[in-house]
C-alpha cells in the first residue's frame, strides 16, 4: 500500500554542471510503486498493489505493507531515498515498523558528458533512483523474512 499523497508528490532537481537552464521532476512515490510491482511478486504470489488498507484474503502469509516516501533527494549525481514501512499481519496489528535510507550509485559522468545533456541528467536520476530502491528491497526482503520466520517458530 502506497499513500495517495505519496504517489503524487514531485520532486524538482537542478543540477549547475547539468545546465542551470534545466531542471527535472522526480516522482519518487511513482518510482516506489514500479519497482515494488517488480520486487514484491517476487516474495510474495499474491501480491496486489492498493492505495489504502487492505487485509489480504489469500496466501501463506498475509501480510500487508504501507510504504511512505518521506525524503528523496539527488545531489552529488546521486539519489538518497528515505522509506519508511508497516507491516502489518491480519487485523492490522504491527509484524514491524522501519525506516530506511539508501543511496543510490553515483552517476556524475551521464550528467557531464556534452552529448547526453539533459538527457544524461535524467538517466542519471533514474539510473541512481532504481539503484537505491532495490538496495531496500533487498534489505525489506531479509526484514521480512526474519520477522515471518520468527513468527512461525
Amino acid at each position: 500500500m502506497i499513500d495517495p499523497e505519496t504517489l503524487s508528490n514531485t520532486v524538482r532537481i537542478r543540477s549547475l554542471t547539468a545546465g542551470i537552464g534545466n531542471s527535472w521532476e522526480a516522482q519518487p512515490g511513482k518510482m516506489l510503486k514500479q519497482v515494488a510491482d517488480v520486487e514484491l511478486p517476487q516474495i510474495y504470489s499474491s501480491y496486489q498493489f492498493s492505495t489504502d488498507y487492505r487485509t489480504p484474503d489469500q496466501g501463506r502469509r498475509r501480510v500487508t505493507l504501507y510504504m511512505t516516501v518521506p525524503n528523496y533527494a539527488f545531489r552529488d549525481f546521486h539519489a538518497t531515498v528515505t522509506v519508511h514501512v508497516i507491516a502489518y499481519k491480519q487485523r492490522k496489528a504491527d509484524l514491524f515498523n522501519k525506516t530506511y535510507t539508501e543511496s543510490g550509485v553515483r552517476i556524475q559522468a551521464r550528467c557531464q558528458n556534452v552529448r547526453t545533456g539533459a538527457f544524461g541528467m535524467k538517466s542519471a536520476i533514474r539510473g541512481s533512483s532504481l539503484d537505491a530502491y532495490r538496495k531496500f528491497f533487498a534489505d525489506l526482503r531479509v526484514n521480512l523474512g526474519r520477522v515471518l520466520a520468527s513468527r512461525n517458530s
